[in-house]
Parts: structure tokens; sequence; C-alpha cells
């Protein structure tokens, strides 16, 4: 999709995870191997505070939203290239992306 993608350990406490995709692999709660997405703006002050306030009235409010969009879509990109994949609901509007396996046969 042109953006970097980075495999983690959520056994490992990130202060400022890899820009981009992150497939994480948990062996605690949540479990499995799930998808995130991380942008730098996201360890900003402003931009924490913009998030936990839902301030609405700036862009970065969107921002936040925006970057479920992408997770969404990279999650429905793994689907599409026969990844088995599963939108887990954990708490009001909030999801782990996990993916569940690699394809059985890959598309060529």
């Amino acid at each position: 999709m042109g953006f970097a993608a980075s495999v983690l350990s959520g056994d490992e406490f990130h202060v400022s995870p890899p820009a981009g995709a992150l497939v994480v692999v948990h062996a605690i709660q949540p479990f499995g191997v799930t998808l995130d997405w991380h942008s730098p703006a996201m360890d900003t002050t402003d931009y924490q505070e913009k998030v936990l306030t839902k301030d609405v009235t700036g862009g970065l409010f969107g921002y936040a939203f925006t970057q479920r969009i992408i997770i969404k879509a990279t999650h429905d990109v793994l689907k599409e290239a026969r990844f088995q994949t599963l939108m887990d609901h954990e708490e009001r509007d909030s999801y782990h992306y996990r993916i569940l396996a690699a394809p059985q046969y890959p598309v060529t």
C-alpha cells in the first residue's frame, strides 16, 4: 500500500513505536496478532490532549479518526489477500483488528 510496516512484540513497551502499520504479536491480553497504526504526530502533547478531551474543533481529532480508517483499510487489504482476519469488538467503538492466519493459497 506504499507505507512502512513493522512487526513488534506486544510484550515490549514502546515509548514511540515506528511510524506506519504495526503488526503486533501479543503473548498476553489481547493475545494473538493485531494490526495497529502509529504516526509521530500521536506522540505530541497537543495531539494527546485533543484526543483525551475529545476536542473536535481542531484537525488533530480528525487525524485520530482518520487513523482508524487506515487501520480498517489495511485490515481489508489483508483480508482480500486471503489472510484470515477478524474485527474483534472491545468496547464502545474500539476494536482489535486481528490477523488469525497467513493465506493458505496466497494470491499470485
